[in-house]
């Protein structure tokens, strides 16, 4: 089917991103404590535990079944449509190793900030994980590319989209699910969004 048909056809390196994602979502599941390890908490990031890394692995690392399968579906998808557009590996590496850091700074700083200023240590101990702002880089990459190309669900356009309505099209659904209390992840989305913007 068209599924296992864009496993087979996708580069290596999509396919290994989403399988890091999907293994730290089953890492997750099956240990639950990891998440204080690999999501990203002020906390954690400094001080008594020194977990600097979670400033980059709560990109790639979800609570929610749905987002991941989201995230690395997208990375099989963008990941093959870069490879037909000549796109290297190596190219599609640095492009998420930067977007991902970038928002994993930003948010840091972020929560850094919100403590300063209303000196609530809950702003320090929310823990934030999400691949939210990879798919929004990798939204910003096809718009860049091919911003007519339609959006399709199946084998129908979908509502006239194209790509260059992904980005605008991910925050908005973002900033839904961020309004109604679903999950936090407008910011990442934006930021995501930005620094994918700011690489290209």
């Amino acid at each position: 089917g068209p599924v296992m048909d864009a496993l087979i056809n996708c580069p290596p390196v999509p396919k290994v991103m989403a399988g890091v994602i999907m293994g730290l979502w089953l890492l997750g599941a099956a240990v639950p404590s990891v998440q204080s390890v690999l999501s990203l908490k002020a906390t954690n990031t400094y001080g008594a535990h020194n977990y600097i890394w979670n400033i980059f692995t709560f990109g790639f690392f979800n609570t929610n079944l749905v987002t991941a399968v989201a995230a690395a579906g997208s990375f099989i998808v963008v990941g093959r449509y870069l490879a037909l557009q000549g796109g290297t590996g190596a190219e599609l590496l640095r492009y998420i190793f930067f977007s991902n850091l970038c928002v994993g700074v930003s948010l840091f700083l972020w929560q850094i900030f919100r403590y300063m200023v209303t000196f609530d240590f809950h702003n320090l101990e929310e823990p934030v994980q999400g691949s939210v702002g990879l798919v929004a880089a990798l939204a910003m990459t096809v718009r860049q590319k091919a911003p007519d190309e339609p959006i399709r669900l199946g084998a129908a356009p979908l509502a006239g989209l194209t790509a260059k309505d992904l980005p605008l099209a991910l925050l908005a659904l973002s900033g839904l699910a961020s309004g109604l209390g679903v999950s936090p992840m407008f910011a990442q989305c934006l930021l995501g969004s930005y620094f994918g913007w700011v690489f290209l």
